[in-house]
């Protein structure tokens, strides 16, 4: 995997997750803790979401960003952020056809865990082509120091995370 740049607002996203990694135990709160740096701390990350693999679905977990959430439930294959689970890689398009129509931009990040996709980390920009390699490479790296807490949080029996919360 490539090195994320050491800029800003990347470096600093990067050092507020390893904090919330470091002193939070509960899988959950660190989820939707770093779901929030991401929103927070990278400018063009209008909408960032964790989707959770649960057999042939994907279920939205915690998001931080310009709402409403996505949907509460998509296959897997599906949008980019389906797409990155089905073939394990990262994918992203324009947005066209998305169903907000403010998104320019959309990009899906599987969340491996010993090989296996546990979720998805999905970005929605408001800026067509908002999402470049030093993207790509940065939300890989997030995917890596999440893909342990995704495996064992966030078990809501399938209700919408915006339920639980």
């Amino acid at each position: 995997m490539a090195s994320v740049t050491a800029g800003q607002p990347y470096a600093g996203a990067l050092e507020a997750i390893d904090r919330i990694l470091n002193r939070e135990s509960e899988p959950d709160e660190v989820l939707r803790q770093v779901m929030a740096i991401l929103h927070e701390r990278v400018p063009n990350y209008a909408r960032v979401s964790l989707y959770l693999v649960e057999a042939d679905e994907l279920l939205l977990g915690p998001w931080a960003g310009k709402g409403p959430a996505g949907p509460t439930r998509l296959p897997v294959g599906e949008a980019p952020i389906g797409a990155a689970v089905d073939q394990s890689t990262v994918q992203s398009d324009n947005g066209v056809g998305a169903a907000d129509s403010w998104i320019r931009a959309r990009i899906g990040v599987p969340v491996l865990f010993e090989g296996q996709a546990v979720a998805a980390i999905g970005v929605d920009a408001v800026e067509p082509g908002a999402f470049g390699n030093t993207d790509r490479n940065f939300l890989e790296r997030v995917a890596v120091l999440i893909s342990a807490h995704c495996l064992v949080g966030w078990d809501t029996g399938g209700v919408p995370w915006s339920d639980v919360v």
